[in-house]
């Protein structure tokens, strides 16, 4: 792990040392991962981006296009973090951090394991309506909203 992220995180939660470090996912096209990391004092989800310098995509689109919209689309999601979470009805995952090092880039989330979320698995019916339920609480707080720094079709 960068010493820098590694720094913000002890510094974020006031902690002294990371634990355990496992990957959730390798994010889109080689652009970074999505970690859990634990340590001494508690647990957080930190997105890591890295502008590769050279770009792999399995079906060859590695555009400059496909770049700028990547790296707008990460752009999109710090200001959604930042300035518009949480959502009225809606639970989400707070910002703990988010920022520049080096350069990288992060976002540093509330591990949503620790709040009840911990199962992942094929839906019922009823947790499809209260899936449902969500998205409509969701949808409702920015009905006739004009929010900024967020895509401009699409959102």
């Amino acid at each position: 792990m960068n010493q820098d992220i590694e720094n913000i995180i002890l510094e974020s939660l006031g902690a002294n040392q990371v634990v355990n470090v496992s990957l959730i996912q390798n994010l889109w096209s080689g652009y970074g991962e999505l970690t859990r990391v634990t340590t001494d004092k508690g647990t957080v989800i930190l997105k890591f981006i890295k502008f590769p310098t050279e770009r792999d995509h399995p079906r060859g689109w590695t555009s400059d296009i496909g770049h700028e919209r990547k790296k707008t689309s990460y752009q999109v999601e710090k200001n959604w973090y930042e300035n518009l979470v949480p959502v009225n009805g809606a639970r989400m995952a707070e910002a703990i951090a988010t920022g520049i090092t080096g350069a990288h880039e992060y976002i540093l989330l509330e591990d949503l394991s620790l709040s009840g979320f911990t199962t992942r698995y094929h839906a019922d019916w009823s947790e499809v309506e209260h899936c449902l339920s969500w998205l409509a609480h969701f949808h409702r707080h920015f009905l006739g909203q004009q929010p900024t720094g967020l895509w401009p079709i699409g959102t």
